[in-house]
């Protein structure tokens, strides 16, 4: 099990790049992140099930959230205008943290992983903090972009071993 573990952080690190880049965000630094996490204000959370299980999570202050949000629809057409669009705001944070976990698990089809996801759940409150503790393997990648800091934060334990 320890073999499909080590896999894990360049699946993920991979995935938050590539999605930057096709969503043209500009990606201005990635690092993994070995602090303490802070607090958010806005999580997506995406369940992993099948050979690997935990979460993944994509967290960021809500004027980050909202900014690339912001970005991801201009990109393809919409503007985002008024507070009455927080909806759709959150809609494309979420379906942004979907696109990562989507081709995370295909970047670990090498290793015929059979891997599903769950819809992604939005969690948003004033001091939200991820507790992943039960996991195997837990890792945090913080992506610096022109609108802030978002975090990418991965927690799975592996139920099949290479």
């Amino acid at each position: 099990m320890e073999k499909i573990l080590d896999k894990i952080p360049q699946a993920f690190e991979l995935a938050l790049q590539t999605i930057f880049d096709e969503t043209r965000l500009p990606l201005n630094g990635l690092s993994t992140y070995t602090k303490p996490l802070p607090v958010f204000q806005l999580l997506a959370s995406i369940g992993i099930t099948g050979d690997l299980k935990g979460n993944l999570v994509i967290a960021a202050q809500a004027h980050v959230a909202r900014s690339l949000a912001a970005q991801l629809c201009y990109t393809n057409g919409i503007t985002l205008d008024s507070a009455g669009d927080e909806e759709l705001a959150q809609a494309a944070f979420a379906e942004f943290s979907n696109q990562i976990a989507g081709r995370a698990i295909m970047n670990l089809s090498p290793w015929n992983l059979d891997c599903n996801l769950t819809p992604p759940t939005i969690i948003s409150g004033v001091n939200v903090s991820p507790d992943f503790s039960k996991q195997d393997k837990e890792l945090v990648f913080q992506a610096d972009w022109t609108g802030g800091q978002v975090y990418l934060i991965v927690a799975v334990s592996a139920k099949k071993s290479l």
